[in-house]
């Protein structure tokens, strides 16, 4: 029983880690030039916009 609760504790932190590290990460700058792309923005975006999609209601109201 100990197992199963270090390891939903690890495995909790390490979520909540890396979704803290998603958000703090930096975007591009507006400007084109060097630093345009390929840093991984779009991933982070992705994971981020789909985290709180997933974690939205999905029910449907009550119908009256």
């Amino acid at each position: 029983m100990n197992a199963r609760r270090l390891l939903a504790f690890v495995l909790s932190g390490v979520i909540l880690l890396l979704s803290a590290m998603a958000y703090a990460s930096n975007v591009d700058p507006s400007w084109g030039g060097l630093y345009d792309d390929d840093d991984g923005d779009a991933v982070v975006l992705f994971i981020t916009v789909s985290v709180s999609l997933s974690l939205s209601d999905s029910r449907s109201p009550p119908s009256l």
